[in-house]
């Protein structure tokens, strides 16, 4: 019965420490800003991804960061990572990012020497809340930081829109009048 039982927490611990690590949001803190007629938020973020048992330099772990931010109108969003290596007596510590997602669409990376880079361009959003998501490898003690900016789409101005109106009633007037003379021939 102790054998049993015995045998039953070994699995337990076993299973908890080969576990992933749990995957906690950081909220980005976002400024707005305006361009011209369009109205935008930017942000900054950062982590420096630590796994317990992986002292700076020892061995290599993976890790995977969540960032959110809300913004309340349908536009395009773009952003970009960088990674800051440190380095500690004979040993560097580094990081490589393996996948960068902005609401789920992936963006690119990559990995060169020491530096490792990602980003993603004009990915469409709708208003509420935006995710990005970064994954990667890390030797620890390696940080990463970057911004992402988001611009929402132009809302036409009443005169564009009465302008707009406008061109579309002569377009109809005179494909009617075309219309007429067509008949009387």
């Amino acid at each position: 019965m102790i054998k049993k039982l015995l045998t039953a927490a070994a699995f337990g611990v076993s299973a908890i420490a080969m576990a992933a690590p749990a995957v906690a949001a950081t909220q980005i803190v976002v400024t707005p800003f305006t361009m011209g007629n369009m109205n935008g938020v930017t942000g900054t973020f950062g982590s420096t991804p630590t796994q317990a048992g992986f002292p700076n330099g020892t061995g290599t772990f993976t890790f995977t960061d969540e960032f959110f931010f809300d913004f309340n109108a349908n536009g395009v969003g773009s952003g970009s990572v960088t990674n800051n290596i440190v380095r500690l007596g004979s040993f560097a510590t580094d990081i490589n990012f393996t996948s960068i997602t902005f609401n789920g669409a992936a963006g690119t990376f990559e990995n060169v020497g020491g530096t490792s880079t990602a980003s993603f361009t004009n990915v469409p959003l709708t208003g509420g809340r935006q995710t990005l998501v970064i994954s990667g490898s890390s030797t620890g003690g390696a940080s990463y930081s970057g911004e992402v900016s988001v611009l929402a789409n132009a809302v036409p101005e009443p005169a564009t829109w009465a302008l707009m109106l406008m061109g579309f009633g002569l377009v109809g007037t005179s494909l009617r009048g075309r219309r007429r003379n067509v008949v009387a021939a």
